[in-house]
């Protein structure tokens, strides 16, 4: 006995199916995607990637923590001797009271070092100049670099023939 096959559906009907299994199955993806993107990225009503909230409170709060920098010295509160952390043949070195030990710039004012620190290294913290990050940068820089040029340096180049290219307590000129 032969049996009848079932009719194949038309043509036109077979493909409408397959375009709507096709539709679901990118509609599942692109839920998907929605659902597996990053946490700095979102969709928007247009379908267009966003920044996430997050992430722009992120750049906000970053961007307000950059703009206030200090540069400060930190200077020498006795005369005597000091490490020289870069200073060429030697790793101790005389200031006098008042002397700049090294430049620097700092996000967290006198608390960059602790107070241990000032006390038993006897240095102080002197603020330079609150700005933001760049102009900190350039002034550091300046400060650093000028250095053999400060009475101080000079000074000692002509006492004790010691020519230092930045502070003694710098390790690089930026």
């Amino acid at each position: 006995m032969v049996q009848k096959l079932p009719n194949a559906p038309p043509q036109g009907e077979r493909k409408r199916k397959q375009r709507r299994i096709l539709a679901a199955i990118v509609g599942i993806c692109l839920l998907g995607a929605v659902f597996s993107l990053p946490g700095f990225i979102e969709i928007d009503e247009n379908g267009n990637y966003r920044l996430s909230a997050q992430r722009k409170r992120e750049y906000q709060e970053k961007s307000a923590r950059s703009e206030r920098v200090e540069v400060y010295r930190l200077i020498a509160t006795r005369t005597g001797l000091y490490n020289c952390l870069r200073c060429p043949g030697i790793t101790k070195i005389k200031l006098q009271s008042g002397e700049v030990w090294k430049y620097g710039i700092t996000r967290k004012g006198k608390g960059r070092y602790s107070s241990s620190f000032y006390a038993s290294n006897y240095l102080m913290y002197e603020i330079i100049a609150v700005t933001d990050i760049l102009k900190a940068e350039q002034l550091e820089r300046k400060l650093i670099i000028a250095y053999p040029l400060l009475p101080e340096a000079q000074a000692r180049m002509a006492r004790y023939g010691i020519f230092l290219k930045r502070p003694p307590g710098n390790t690089k000129d930026m």
